[in-house]
């Protein structure tokens, strides 16, 4: 009767325990099917075949997915980054009929270096789509920190992405209140598409 009182309280204080153990793996589980969702859902469908237009040696250092051309079907901006090198290739890619994606814009100045950034380090900080635009945001500097955001937007005459706005924040690390921003939007840029950008002044 002792033994069995002590393995029904076995038991008892077990089956919780296991019950944790149980849904800890179903949750590990779960996460990696998430993960392995959310990566084919960013890069598409394996037709895609992403690796056609990423060189030998190269890495992905952001990726962003959005309709840039007003055809109902999603796009893509991938960034590269080759390692110990400053060439950061900056690919926009654009979905066809067939849901395949083709490259309609590289462009090899857009994207800082790693090592431009000064004391705040990399000064790239994210790209984002809006609708047919995108803005490449980068933040850079030591003593005098610059914030700068570029927007391209689609032109379906062209079939090509114009520089449309340059918005230029700088401030002294010692009177950051005094920061200046700078706008500048559609004859002060010139004419500028995504194709012929070459860095600024």
């Amino acid at each position: 009767m002792l033994i069995q009182l002590l393995r029904m309280s076995v038991i008892s204080a077990v089956e919780p325990i296991a019950g944790r153990i149980k849904t800890f793996i179903y949750r590990q589980i779960l996460t990696v099917l998430l993960l392995l969702c959310s990566s084919i859902m960013l890069y598409g469908q394996s037709a895609d075949k992403l690796g056609k237009f990423i060189p030998r040696g190269y890495t992905i250092l952001d990726s962003i997915s959005g309709d840039l051309n007003n055809d109902k079907r999603p796009d893509l901006i991938l960034i590269l980054q080759y390692d110990g090198s400053s060439d950061r290739p900056f690919l926009l890619l654009i979905r066809d009929q067939q849901q395949h994606l083709q490259l309609a814009a590289r462009n090899n100045f857009l994207i800082f270096p790693a090592d431009l950034g000064g004391t705040v380090g990399d000064p790239y900080v994210k790209t984002t789509i809006d609708g047919s635009c995108f803005t490449v945001e980068h933040f850079y500097g030591s003593h005098d920190s610059v914030h700068q955001w570029l927007t391209f937007c689609y032109q379906p005459a062209i079939q090509d992405w114009v520089l449309q706005q340059e918005v230029t924040t700088t401030a002294a690390a010692n009177n950051p209140d005094a920061a200046k921003t700078v706008v500048k939007k559609g004859k002060q840029l010139g004419y500028t598409t995504i194709k012929t950008y070459q860095g600024g002044e």
